[in-house]
């Protein structure tokens, strides 16, 4: 598994913030882990993607929220001498624009600024390597249609959920009694979906319309080989329509 230190490097580089120590380091890092190259990848991958996104307005409380949210890398006193020329993102530089994505908590897209296949393309970006499917679960009623997997990228656990319904349709990912710790989730906001982080230990959203959005988890410091499951209900105005469950593996 890629370690902090070479993530912090890669991420420093694509700033062109690193000292010749420092690339130095990661060149050879590079040149001994797969892993980090596949990362190296997905980093730039995400800097070419977010940079063809059309500009929107953000909330004024944006501002706020990364600085709460997100470590910015500290610059180094002496910067190398032939800069890799890594374009920055804005103000605060690919770091924290990637940050964005997994501290803020949710993700929107508009459906005039998101291509077919991207969101897919996005989840493998945010959480690089090769995905184990480990379980599924899918329906079809009068209300909904729904499909969820979930899977497993290396340290990261990932629920993929798509609905398609005519009314709304409200969606619980309760997640107590498992060691996943929650990271954030993202959403495909083709329609009308509303994603809300609850207590510790739920997810909800209200969907209409065909919709696709993921929940990221970590696994957490307590973690055993004995996983509990992770339940999915489905209610339509307060009435429940399917009830199934998705056990995670490490």
């Amino acid at each position: 598994m890629i370690d902090d230190r070479i993530k912090n490097l890669i991420n420093g580089a694509m700033d062109g913030e690193l000292t010749d120590a420092e690339l130095a380091e990661m060149d050879q890092q590079l040149g001994q882990s797969e892993e980090a190259r596949r990362y190296l990848a997905g980093m730039a991958d995400l800097d070419a993607y977010l940079k063809k996104l059309p500009e929107q307005a953000m909330p004024d409380e944006l501002h706020a929220e990364i600085l709460r949210n997100v470590d910015l890398p500290v610059q180094s006193a002496t910067k190398h001498s032939n800069a890799r020329e890594w374009s920055g993102l804005y103000r605060y530089g690919f770091a924290a624009a990637a940050g964005l994505l997994l501290a803020v908590g949710i993700y929107q897209f508009g459906s005039d600024s998101i291509a077919p296949g991207d969101f897919d393309q996005l989840v493998g970006t945010m959480a690089p390597g090769a995905a184990v499917e480990l379980d599924s679960l899918a329906f079809e009623t009068d209300e909904v249609r729904s499909t969820a997997s979930l899977e497993r990228r290396q340290d990261t656990m990932i629920l993929n959920i798509q609905l398609d319904s005519a009314e709304p349709i409200e969606v619980r990912v309760d997640f107590e009694g498992t060691s996943l710790d929650f990271q954030t989730t993202l959403e495909d906001q083709r329609s009308n979906l509303q994603v809300f982080e609850g207590a510790t230990s739920e997810v909800r959203a209200i969907s209409q319309g065909q919709q696709k959005f993921a929940v990221f988890w970590h696994r957490a410091d307590t973690a055993s080989d004995q996983e509990g499951a992770i339940t999915l209900e489905y209610s339509s105005d307060g009435t429940l329509i399917r009830q199934g469950t998705l056990v995670p593996r490490w």
